[in-house]
C-alpha cells in the first residue's frame, strides 16, 4: 500500500505524542506525562502546572484530540481542556486548544485560531525525492530534521529510507537506514 507524505507525517506525530503534550503542557519543564496518562512534577521542579487527573485521547481523521480535566470530572462536564492537532495534506501539523467544554462535544466545539507546531520541506534531486520535517522555527542547518528519502524504482514501486535528527542542509550526504 502506498502512503503520502501526510500519512508519513500522521505516523511521526502520533509517535511522537507524548513529547508535544510534554511540550504544550508542561512548558516550564517541571511536570513529565506519565504511563497512566497524569502529569507528575519532576523532583525539584519548583510547583507549576497542577497533576491533571483526568485524560482522554481521541483520534478522528484529520484529527487528534488531547483532553485534559480535573481528577473526577465526568465527560460530559463542561470543564475539560481539549487540544487539537490537525495534520494538513501537505504534512503541516496545526495545534489549537478549546476551554470549558465537554470532552463529548470535542468534535464541535470552537477552538482557538491554529498555531503551526512543525515545519516541511521538499526537494527533488533525481532519483531521490527528500521530504522533511522539524519543529518551527529550527533552520535548515540545526540538527532537528527527520528526513525521508524516497526512490522511484524502474518497476514503478518506491523505496524509502530515513534519517532522524540531521540538517535539512545536509540531506545528500547523511546516512539513510
Amino acid at each position: 500500500m502506498k502512503q503520502t507524505w501526510a500519512d508519513r507525517q500522521k505516523q511521526h506525530v502520533h509517535f511522537n505524542w507524548d513529547v508535544v503534550e510534554i511540550l504544550t503542557k508542561g512548558g516550564s519543564g517541571n511536570s513529565y506525562l506519565a504511563d497512566d496518562g497524569t502529569y507528575k512534577p519532576v523532583s525539584g521542579g519548583g510547583g507549576g502546572i497542577p497533576v491533571v487527573g483526568e485524560y482522554r485521547h481521541d483520534w478522528i481523521a484529520p484529527y487528534s484530540y488531547c483532553g485534559t480535566a480535573a481528577t473526577g470530572a465526568l465527560e460530559a462536564d463542561p470543564v475539560w481542556q481539549i487540544d487539537r492537532l490537525e495534520i494538513t495534506n501537505t504534512g503541516d501539523v496545526i495545534f489549537s486548544s478549546a476551554y470549558n467544554v465537554a470532552w463529548t462535544n470535542r468534535v464541535a466545539a470552537a477552538y482557538s485560531p491554529g498555531q503551526l507546531l512543525l515545519q516541511t520541506e521538499s526537494d527533488w534531486v533525481s532519483p531521490y525525492s527528500y521530504c522533511g520535517v522539524a519543529p518551527i522555527g529550527v533552520s535548515q542547518t540545526d540538527p532537528f530534521w527527520y528526513i525521508d528519502r524516497i526512490q522511484v524504482n524502474n518497476n514503478g514501486s518506491t523505496t524509502t529510507l530515513s534519517a532522524s535528527n540531521v540538517a535539512w542542509s545536509n540531506r545528500y550526504i547523511v546516512p539513510y537506514t
